[in-house]
């Protein structure tokens, strides 16, 4: 199956906040902005996407699902074996709804109210609020750009 990775899909006027200018203004204080994150789908799903969440859809149930069959963990651990050369073990595996809600956990667990935790911008923004809405508090140590490449500032760092 082919994709069309460069199919421009006009997003303006949808609520996107990578593309509504008043949304821009609100989230980020400009709307003079090149959101460059893909996370919010500039590209159309793939067939086999569109076609699951149909069925799923014309089911007409819509309650909680548990979905970790078997075949979800080897999804996974085919993944980062094939993607990253790492044998990683069922019982490691644990869900999360989200990018976010597991920073969220992440910060509560590892660290405790008052403390500082690195961030090296420039990042995607939610790290940010994350930290500062569980009484964290930010300490940026933000990348150097050098040669077309970002790197660790190690001095400002330590």
């Amino acid at each position: 199956m082919k994709y069309d990775f460069d199919q421009i899909i006009d997003r303006t006027d949808t609520h996107s906040v990578k593309w509504d200018k008043s949304l821009l203004e609100e989230f980020f204080g400009s709307a003079d902005l090149l959101p460059l994150w893909v996370a919010d789908m500039d590209f159309q799903c793939p067939q086999p996407v569109i076609d699951a969440v149909k069925k799923k859809a014309d089911e007409g149930i819509y309650g909680y699902s548990w979905h970790k069959t078997p075949e979800y963990f080897d999804a996974i651990i085919g993944w980062m074996k094939r993607r990253h050369n790492w044998e990683v073990d069922k019982e490691w595996i644990v869900f999360s709804p989200g990018v976010v809600p597991a920073i969220d956990v992440i910060i509560r667990t590892f660290s405790n109210p008052g403390d500082k935790i690195i961030v090296q911008s420039p990042v995607y923004y939610p790290f940010f609020s994350a930290i500062t809405n569980n009484g964290r508090q930010v300490l940026n140590n933000q990348l150097k750009l050098e040669n077309k490449k970002y790197v660790i500032d190690f001095e400002d760092c330590e």
